[in-house]
């Protein structure tokens, strides 16, 4: 299991925050996403499922 936590000036408010809490979610191999009204997004992934890039994407 792989884990990136990124801070991003892009998410200024709760209704984004869920939103994108939520893409994430629904992607193939996410075991955790949470993001933050104030721009933490936190993401672990199963690496025989998905990979970094695609989850960046």
């Amino acid at each position: 299991m792989n884990r990136l936590q990124v801070e991003t000036n892009i998410i200024r408010n709760t209704r984004t925050a869920r939103r994108i809490e939520q893409a994430l979610r629904k992607k193939t191999g996410i075991n955790v996403a949470s993001v933050s009204a104030s721009g933490v997004v936190r993401v672990e992934w199963d690496t025989d499922q998905t990979s970094q890039s695609e989850i960046l994407r």
